[in-house]
């Protein structure tokens, strides 16, 4: 007896490894998978996540690949938009009313990208998307152009500053 008193310890040890060794039960573990679950349940039958899921089509974008065009050569794509609806329904649960104000969306990527395409100039952006280029030509002197990086800066507005250069 007193031979086995000595391995207790690595005895208790491996019953215990292989009582806890299928874990598909551990309260030890945080069950939150199956809470989700229940949740997400619960979420599927409110009407606001109904409302959410049948009008979310009627916000949703698809997404515009890039490509060559004859004459603007290389046109970028554009991201689609597709409506987020367990994140909508966190934002719209708290009043209970549907409001296109609080969508959330979730950015779909365009199966041809700049990329993928092969080598060409870029002569203008998407042509859904507003945008503008500036470009401010400096050759005249340089004691503004503190005054209108702060501009620039403060607005959020990148542009290209060039030079134009007589060769002669």
């Amino acid at each position: 007896m007193h031979h086995f008193m000595k391995y207790i310890h690595i005895i208790i040890f491996v019953f215990l490894v292989i009582t806890t060794w299928n874990n598909s039960y551990n309260p030890f573990l945080d069950d939150s998978s199956k809470q989700q679950e229940w949740m997400e349940t619960i979420k599927q039958e409110d009407p606001l996540y109904q409302e959410i899921k049948s009008r979310s089509e009627q916000y949703n974008k698809p997404p515009q690949d890039a490509y060559i065009d004859r004459v603007w050569k290389k046109t970028p794509g554009r991201n689609g938009l597709k409506v987020n609806i367990g994140k909508s329904y966190e934002e719209m649960k708290e009043n209970q009313e549907f409001d296109e104000n609080k969508l959330v969306f979730d950015q779909v990527k365009p199966k041809v990208s700049l990329e993928s395409l092969p080598a060409s100039p870029i002569y203008r952006g998407h042509p859904e998307k507003n945008m503008v280029a500036l470009m401010i030509n400096v050759s005249w002197g340089t004691e503004y152009i503190p005054d209108i990086l702060k501009i620039l800066k403060k607005n959020n507005v990148r542009a290209t500053f060039f030079f134009r250069r007589e060769m002669g």
